[in-house]
């Protein structure tokens, strides 16, 4: 990733320009963020994801189908359904991603939003007694208390869904202090 044009969701804020066609790979609710504002914005997206349907996350039907929907109304934004890519290619002004099936997918830029990473390993969790599992993330019951009883966590540290919306419920929630 160099930050130009093949980037994360942390380097969306560094772009100079917006791009005039976006690959988006990965469909969760960082994908499909990203990928409705860049249509808002008249940019031409492709969305790739390995799963066969978009908005897997969605533990309502009602609200699966909202988004997919929603997805369906973005004049310039498709899913291939075909998330698992073999190379990343640059060429000119242009990246290629050659999917597992051969075909190859353009765009100006790619945003590459899976396997999202919490910064836990910057809070020195060893010395608090916890340990992170997957990605860095903590376990918590459903109090958002970590393994150290009068230790909470909530956000994007715990995982799904890791919005900071929905971080701030659960710290209401829980009555947790806010800590970012």
């Amino acid at each position: 990733m160099d930050g130009k044009r093949i980037f994360d969701s942390d380097q969306v804020h560094c772009l100079e320009e917006i791009p005039r066609e976006l690959i988006v790979v990965g469909a969760g609710i960082i994908g499909l963020e990203y990928a409705s504002m860049f249509a808002a914005l008249g940019v031409k997206v492709t969305l790739l994801d390995q799963a066969a349907r978009l908005v897997r996350f969605c533990r309502s039907g009602d609200h699966r189908k909202a988004c997919a929907s929603n997805c369906g109304s973005w004049e310039r934004c498709f899913a291939s359904g075909e998330g698992r890519f073999g190379r990343l290619d640059e060429e000119r002004d242009k990246v290629f991603a050659t999917l597992e099936s051969g075909k190859k997918v353009r765009g100006q830029a790619l945003l590459y939003t899976i396997g999202r990473q919490a910064n836990s390993d910057k809070l020195n969790l060893d010395a608090a007694g916890l340990q992170t599992g997957d990605r860095g993330k903590l376990a918590v019951n459903e109090h958002f208390q970590t393994t150290v009883p009068h230790i909470y966590a909530a956000g994007d540290v715990i995982g799904f869904p890791a919005l900071a919306s929905t971080s701030m419920e659960q710290r209401a929630a829980g009555g947790l202090p806010y800590v970012r």
